[in-house]
Formats: C-alpha cells, sequence, structure tokens
C-alpha cells in the first residue's frame, strides 16, 4: 500500500474541484479530473449510523471541529479525519468518510494514509499524458533545473531526436537541432563563436554532413544551461561520442561548440586519428598508430551524464554501439567531465571543454552490457556504480574538477591539433573507489538514486539485476536494491552504514528507483535503533514490471522493504526515468503515449 505524508499546510476545501496541481521545483503540471477516490472496502467501522449536528464550514476548521468532537465518542485516534464539514441545504453538518480517499488524511483511521483499496488504484488515479504518437523509445533522458527549465529528450528511433515540454501545456513533438561549428573560429568576436550549421562532424575536417544518426542520448541540466552526450551510429564514425553544451536560451538546440582551432578535440571523442572514439584498448591505440582514417577497433556507447553547476560528467563503456551482448572480456568504464566555458560579448556564449582535451580517464572495468549510473552530489562531485567485472556492484567517486583556464590552449600548438602539447583542460583527476558490493554474478541495468537524510548525511540506493541485460533483447533477470547512507561532510564522501541488499524478484525491465516525496506511515515501526513516535519513514519506491508493473517501498533507516508482503500493481508500462521526488516517466506501447505517473498521492 502506498501512503503519504498529511500536507504541512492546511487545505482549502473550496478551491477548484475540477483540477489538481502537482507542484515541481516552481513549475506546476495540471491534470484534469474530478476527485479521485481509491474504491474498495471500506476500514472505517462503528460510524454508519451516525447523526452528527452542525459544523462552523465546510474547510478544513469545519473538519477539525467535526474531528475533535466525534472522534473520541466513536474511538478514533486523533489525528484521524474520519469526519468531514460538508455543506447541506442551507447549513453544514459533520458526515463520515465512508472510503479512504486521496486527500492526505487518514479518513479510515487504520493508521495509513492515502492506501489504495484496490489493485491498479495509485497509478490509475496519477496518470498523465506527456505525449501521444510515440510508438518506440531508444531512450530516454529527463533534464531538469529550477533556472535552466524542464525538458524531456526523447529518442523515438535511430537518427531522431525529440524535445518535449514539462510544462503541461503542450504534448507536441519538437525535433532537436544538431548544430555543428562551420569552422574553427577564434572565439575573439561573437559572429566567429556563433558560426553554427546544421550536421554532423565529419572527421576529415570538412564541413558537417547530414549522416549522423544520434543513439543513447543523455542529457543533464544543471544551474542555467544542460550538457549532453550521444553516440553516433552511422557511417565511418560509427561508435564516434559527442558531447556538448545546451544554452537556456536555444533549449532545442545541441550545440558543438569548442575554443580556437581545437576541433574535434573539444567534443570530447578522443579522435585522434581515427573516426571513432578513443576505447581506451589497445586495438584502438594501434590502429590509430597505423594511422587508419577508420579504426574498426574503437567506438564506444552507453552514455549516462550527471551534473553540478558548471561541469558534467560522462560515464561510458569502451565497447562498440553495435555490440548486442555484454562483453566476453573486461571492458574499460571511461570518464570525462564536460566543462562549462563562457565569453562575453553582449551576451554570453558557452561551450564545452572536456577534460584531457577529449582523452578519457578508464574509472574501472566491467563485463556488463548497459551504461553505468552516475548522480552528482551538492557541487562536490559525483557517485558512479557500475558493474565489477569479477561481480557485484563497484561504486566511484570522481570529485569535481577545477575549471579549465580560459586563455591556454586558444590554438592548436604549431598548427598541430592531435599534439598534446598545451593542452585546454587537465585529465579526470582525484578518482576513488569507495567500496564494492559483493555479488556472485555479473551486475547489470544499474540506477543510483539519492535522499538526503541531514545535513551531511545522503541515503544512496542502489539498484541492478543479475546476469546480463542484452541477452535475447528483454529482461528476466532478478532485480535488486541495496541501500548505503553515505557521509558527505569530507572532501571524499565516506559510506558509513551498508545494508542488507533487497531481492526485488524477477523483472523484464532495469529495475528504477525513486525517492518518495513524502513520509511512509508504519504502525508500530522500530527498526535497527530507530524509533518514530508518528510511525514514519522516509524511503525509496522501486520499480520493476513483471507484464504488469510492481512497486515496493524501502525505509530509509535500513533499506528493508517497509512491508515484506506488499507490492502494489498497474498497468503494463515501460518506466524510463524518474522526474522529481516520488514520480516517475514510463512509456505505453499500447497506447503510444509517454506518460508521468505520480507515484505518492499528492492532494
Amino acid at each position: 500500500m502506498v501512503i503519504a505524508r498529511r500536507p504541512a499546510a492546511p487545505r482549502t476545501h473550496k478551491q477548484t474541484k475540477s483540477h489538481r496541481s502537482f507542484g515541481a521545483r516552481g513549475l506546476t503540471f495540471v491534470l484534469a479530473g474530478t476527485p479521485l477516490l481509491f474504491l474498495g472496502a471500506c476500514s472505517l467501522t462503528n460510524i454508519v449510523d451516525v447523526h452528527p449536528g452542525e459544523c462552523p464550514s465546510a474547510d478544513d476548521a469545519g473538519d477539525r471541529r467535526c474531528q475533535e468532537v466525534l472522534n473520541p465518542e466513536h474511538g478514533f485516534y486523533d489525528g484521524c479525519a474520519a469526519f468531514k464539514c460538508v455543506e447541506k441545504d442551507d447549513y453544514y453538518q459533520c458526515q463520515p468518510v465512508q472510503d479512504e480517499i486521496c486527500d492526505g488524511e487518514d479518513n479510515d483511521c487504520d493508521y495509513l494514509i492515502d492506501e489504495p483499496s484496490s489493485k491498479g488504484a495509485l497509478l490509475s488515479a496519477h496518470a498523465s499524458d506527456l505525449a501521444t504518437g510515440i510508438e518506440q523509445v531508444q531512450s530516454l533522458s529527463v533534464s531538469q533545473s529550477e533556472e535552466f527549465g524542464r525538458s524531456l529528450y526523447v529518442q523515438e528511433k535511430a537518427e531522431v531526436l525529440f524535445q518535449l515540454a514539462l510544462d503541461g501545456e503542450s504534448s507536441a513533438k519538437t525535433p532537436i537541432t544538431l548544430r555543428t561549428q562551420q569552422a574553427d573560429p577564434d572565439p575573439t568576436s561573437k559572429p566567429d563563436l556563433t558560426r553554427l550549421q546544421d550536421g554532423c562532424y565529419k572527421a576529415d575536417g570538412g564541413p558537417p554532413g547530414m549522416t549522423c544518426a544520434p543513439e543513447q542520448a543523455v542529457t543533464a541540466a544543471s544551474d542555467n544551461l544542460a550538457y549532453f552526450a550521444y553516440v553516433n551510429s552511422r557511417g565511418c564514425s560509427s561508435g564516434e561520442l559527442r558531447v556538448g553544451i545546451m544554452e537556456k536560451e536555444h533549449p532545442d538546440e545541441l550545440i558543438d561548440r569548442g575554443l580556437g582551432a581545437r576541433a574535434p578535440t573539444y567534443r570530447g571523442v578522443g579522435t585522434y586519428g581515427s573516426a571513432c572514439s578513443d576505447n581506451g584498448t589497445s586495438a584502438c591505440a594501434d590502429a590509430k598508430d597505423a594511422g587508419e582514417g577508420t579504426a574498426t577497433a574503437c567506438g564506444v556507447s552507453q552514455p549516462a551524464i550527471a551534473a553540478l553547476p558548471q561541469q558534467g560528467l560522462v560515464a561510458y563503456l569502451g565497447s562498440k554501439l553495435s555490440a548486442g551482448t555484454c562483453p566476453s572480456q573486461d571492458t574499460n568504464v571511461l570518464g570525462l567531465a564536460v566543462h562549462a566555458s563562457s565569453a562575453t560579448f553582449d551576451s554570453t556564449f558557452y561551450w564545452g571543454n572536456p577534460s584531457g582535451d577529449g582523452v578519457p580517464e578508464v574509472l574501472g572495468k566491467t563485463r556488463s552490457g548497459l551504461s553505468p549510473a552516475v548522480q552528482g552530489i551538492n557541487n562536490k562531485g559525483f557517485l558512479l556504480a557500475h558493474g565489477a567485472a569479477s561481480g557485484g556492484v563497484r561504486l566511484v567517486w570522481v570529485p569535481a574538477q577545477a575549471a579549465p583556464d580560459k586563455t591556454a590552449g586558444v590554438t592548436c600548438p604549431d598548427n598541430d591539433c592531435d599534439s598534446r602539447q598545451g593542452v585546454e583542460t587537465d585529465a579526470l583527476s582525484g578518482i576513488t573507489e569507495l567500496l564494492t558490493l559483493q555479488g556472485s554474478d555479473l551486475s547489470d541495468a544499474l540506477g543510483l538514486a539519492l535522499l538526503p537524510i541531514g545535513d551531511d548525511r545522503l541515503a544512496v540506493l542502489v539498484t541492478w539485476v543479475e546476469g546480463c541485460a542484452l541477452v535475447d533483447g528483454r529482461l528476466n533477470l532478478n532485480a535488486y536494491a541495496q541501500l548505503l547512507h553515505l557521509d558527505t561532510a569530507g572532501k571524499t564522501p565516506e559510506i558509513v552504514e551498508e545494508f542488507a541488499p533487497v531481492s526485488l524478484g524477477k523483472t523484464y525491465q532495469a529495475p528504477l528507483g525513486v525517492p518518495a516525496s513524502d513520509d511512509f506511515v508504519v504502525p508500530g515501526l522500530e527498526r535497527d535503533g530507530h524509533e518514530s513516535s508518528e510511525d514514519t519513514t522516509s524511503g525509496f519506491y522501486v520499480l520493476t514490471e513483471t507484464g504488469e508493473a510492481h512497486i515496493r517501498r524501502l525505509s530509509v533507516f535500513d533499506g528493508a522493504l517497509v512491508d515484506e508482503k506488499e507490492t502494489i500493481t498497474g498497468e503494463s508500462w515501460n518506466y524510463l526515468a524518474t522526474l522529481e521526488p516520488g514520480t516517475a516517466v514510463a512509456h505505453d506501447e499500447d497506447s503510444g503515449k509517454l506518460k508521468n505517473i505520480t507515484i505518492a498521492c499528492d492532494d
């Protein structure tokens, strides 16, 4: 049963009942419809024949008055909302609530708030359409911040990127424009810095062509801009990683703008003689040393991205994009920081500077087939999770990198842009292994979810499946979740508590951890020395799918299931990404719709 915390601020019953608003960091999502009731048997007892008297007003004050008088009379605890003050013909009267309703109150006085009493009721109540006519979703990434705005970037199929506004007002698909620098401008004037054209970079140094086919696109928003990464899947540059900046003034453009004549290294592809990105293997190095224009041994895939205010981190696999199975030998997990550099003429322009001038650093080894997981923490750095080559899950800390010197590397040293002398940015540094969560088998389809539990304490939920996620093209593997408590006071975070992993059963898709926006109410809660007089705990939802959606709740105290027998089922949707605490984005293949799913009840 999913339950939600009583709202801190009083509700007003005089608000319009035909709309419900769901706030999200300053923006509002509006759902049309009538007040939502959870249908099913009511556990409210002994009040059917009550005929209470008048009350002052049909609002919170009237409700409180009814409860103050009638709760004690009928044996209900003070905090429940078994009665409401409702308007009659010419007066107000206390009336019993026959069912649990979605109002942030315990209406049936069973110490559970807004629990669904019929299968799938909660999910059905809070599904709103984001966009229609989307038959396939090849990859999806949610990019959100207060300053930059909230946009959803969907890759419906190879070669096409779409942008969707999450303001609840438009469901139109807007294609993303791929903008690439036309030449190597000297960024001392506005025209040079902004001379761009549509297209994809060509390894021979000529003007961009129109043959690029982006796949596995990801984006992460910071304060006033966003970072992106994708992998090109067509032609001689198949397997080339592209990174760059998305400006606030041009949210529907992916801009490969770079500094000076250092193209194409500013894109973070680390080409150096090859059309494909350097994957850190000896075979790729040999091909480059041989001077081959197309190094088939090179190429990368499965990027993941996270952002801090002035930089992002892209983590990806050193395996070819065309690989349809998990690697049979140890494969590099690569990392590349992307700095947000800028210059000001009559306005400010940004470009992306990758660490090491586009040469990635090896963060670890894996045999997983899907992307690692990465999250930014405060303004200190990035937490990375990837499947360890020997089994289990490896956690790595990458601190925030020093900003590049704005005056260095404006032009290629001695006109040799393949030279490593006078590089614009330093190599990624400070990489620290925090812990390897032990496992006997390959861990794949990694996920990270974060929930603050104090000024310098962070709850981290790691999710994964056991086995190769690329076998047979569809998951049918056991899913797991494990909670950690992270102390973030120092320069390098320290794992201070590690709790036992929880089995979530088999799933057809990657498990998705979602921090809860509301507390869970659990009667008699007492775990590992933690006890709450209000019987509440914050925690996480974990979503899986086995023909229908399953949601489990995990306590932030110890990562244990709130109720081991509990599961909430709903429609068979493919859950793709998190969006704010308590919400997720799902794809309904039957209707061809993207849906915004509010997991916790909200009013």
